[in-house]
């Protein structure tokens, strides 16, 4: 390997981030809805003439749904040709997380030669369906959530060729916002487009053979990172198991997830075959989306500043079994996949820090879920169709808090601002806040979840996909568990109703929407908390005097100041 080809290598890494960061940019500021514009449920990647992701940024939770997408497109199209591009929603069919998210793939050429792919995967507001949005809890069946499109050829024959009318027209008899829908699509088929225009630019300036050799490199790389970390661990096996609050339909049973990690020289697997068959209800996941939530738990404990790429797929083994939670038959739904996917990266990470020390971390507040708000409104001459993604929080380390009022994990996801909800849609929010003592108690604390609480100006319904409502954030290594998720609903005659964390809400004008979301995982005892940084904690509002001195064994006066004598006979009393 000369300097030369290492650093032209490492030339094209560079300028495949650079411009990866640039179009997801890009893709934010071109699109029409809050859900891609403010959420931003959508990415952008830069693949190999194999279908190889090589470097990092992904996006949210899509990482190792480009690989399955583009091969797809390899498998099934010998003629490709400059112009191409591709669109799906398909689950099974195309490796896509849920039938809401678009993707669009477009292959980049050198003359007549195919030197990688652009491709894009962009969450939509709603794509059709049994309910506006697409996903629900309620669905039995992927029919009932939303338009299925097949890998389809759309346009070809120019860069700037138009999509074919048919399956327009299909889409567009089928989707209940189109504006919305065209719009957003439209502003990720020209981002993906100028992403297959930038690799063919790189490929000239390389040199096809040469940028080619580069990818290569790029893969080896990354599988001699993690092979050589994973090397260093320990070898073992770990068993953990947790649960899901239900599948959406059968409410009163938990869905079990098991996880067992096994690390052998520099390679490691994971079983999931101890996990509960399919469910009736939509928190399936496919086999590719299934891989993301292991592969990130991998690369963020072994390699995290290197970052994701198809490397990985050379040193993580997954194990599955045909007709469970993690391998569903074809018919089974999706939409909820979300909720499964966070916990599955929380029994990851735990197991991984069974074995490797300093690894893992404590359980995440989850997914925080998601607001499908469906308003009548007059002003608006008809409806309109709130969609949010929330966030929770992260949980502790074995040497940090837990990061509050985030969505968590491998996710660039953001909660949609006040001000953009008020002028677009007949709501007021009355408040928006992290809840104290959310967190679970640690020797590091776990994030804070927030609370936000919705005001209705015109009667609306809402639909709503969440978890842990039943069982909270774990804590690890003597951390406490996090809070519970709640929804509440006071309606205008004052009267409150608790209702499930996940389901379908009717409002009236002036009702009040209440929604908590789950507090993370606390790491390690909490009696090993120094008592000034409790102080601070209960300055600062994330922690109340009295769980100070239940949790922390940490005694606060009335003046908010630290009681030292009271603090050592709580924590020696605590300790016999």
């Amino acid at each position: 390997m000369t300097t030369a080809t290492v650093l032209a290598a490492e030339l094209a890494r560079s300028r495949l981030n650079a411009t990866i960061g640039e179009l997801t940019q890009l893709l934010y500021r071109s699109a029409y809805s809050t859900l891609m514009r403010e959420s931003r449920d959508c990415s952008i990647s830069l693949l190999s003439d194999r279908g190889e992701a090589l470097v990092d940024r992904p996006g949210p939770f899509h990482g190792s749904s480009y690989n399955y997408l583009v091969k797809r497109v390899l498998e099934r199209y010998d003629d490709l040709a400059p112009g191409d591009v591709f669109m799906t929603n398909h689950p099974y069919d195309a490796g896509i997380p849920h039938t809401p998210d678009l993707a669009v793939v477009v292959p980049a050429f050198v003359g007549d030669t195919l030197v990688g792919f652009s491709a894009s995967i962009a969450h939509k507001s709603d794509f059709g369906g049994s309910v506006i949005g697409s996903a629900s809890m309620d669905a039995t069946q992927l029919y009932q959530e939303g338009l299925l499109l097949p890998l389809t050829r759309v346009a070809r024959g120019s860069a700037e060729a138009e999509l074919d009318p048919g399956v327009m027209g299909i889409i567009a008899a089928n989707v209940r916002t189109p504006d919305l829908f065209f719009g957003d699509m439209r502003a990720q088929l020209g981002v993906t487009r100028v992403g297959a225009a930038r690799l063919s630019a790189l490929a000239e300036r390389t040199g096809v053979e040469v940028l080619r050799g580069c990818f290569a490199m790029l893969l080896d790389q990354g599988e001699r990172a993690l092979r050589d970390v994973i090397a260093g661990w320990p070898d073992g096996e770990a068993t953990v198991t947790g649960f899901l609050d239900s599948d959406g339909i059968r409410l009163d049973t938990p869905v079990k997830i098991a996880v067992t990690v096994r690390i052998a020289g520099d390679s490691v697997e994971f079983d999931l075959t101890g996990s509960d068959d399919q469910t009736l209800g939509p928190v399936n996941m496919t086999k590719m989306y299934a891989d993301s939530a292991v592969f990130y738990a991998v690369i963020s404990c072994a390699a995290p500043d290197f970052g994701f790429s198809d490397s990985v797929r050379r040193v993580v083994t997954i194990k599955r079994r045909p007709g469970s939670l993690f391998d569903p038959n074809t018919l089974a739904p999706v939409g909820a996949a979300t909720s499964m996917q966070h916990r599955l990266v929380d029994l990851c990470f735990e197991a991984l820090g069974m074995l490797v020390p300093g690894a893992g971390s404590a359980h995440s507040g989850g997914s925080g879920g998601t607001v499908g708000i469906e308003w009548a409104s007059a002003e608006q001459r008809g409806r309109s169709f709130q969609y949010e993604v929330l966030g929770t929080a992260m949980g502790a380390v074995h040497d940090s808090d837990g990061v509050s009022g985030v969505t968590a994990y491998y996710t660039n996801l953001g909660i949609t601002p006040v001000e953009v909800l008020e002028s677009q849609y007949p709501v007021r929010i009355n408040r928006f806040e992290l809840i104290t003592d959310s967190a679970g108690a640690g020797r590091y604390r776990g994030g804070l979840s927030y609370r936000r609480e919705y005001e209705a100006l015109a009667p609306a319904s809402v639909r709503r996909r969440s978890e842990r409502g039943r069982f909270p954030a774990r804590g690890v290594a003597g951390g406490h568990d996090g809070s519970l998720a709640t929804v509440s609903i006071r309606r205008s005659d004052g009267t409150v109703e608790r209702l499930p964390v996940a389901g379908r809400y009717e409002l009236h004008p002036h009702d009040l929407l209440t929604i908590e979301g789950s507090g993370a995982g606390g790491y390690g005892d909490p009696r090993e908390r120094p008592a000034d940084v409790v102080l601070a904690d209960v300055r600062a509002g994330a922690v109340s005097v009295q769980a100070a001195a239940a949790e922390y064994g940490v005694v606060i006066d009335e003046r908010i100041e630290l009681d030292e004598a009271g603090t050592r006979l709580a924590r020696q009393e605590a300790r016999r």
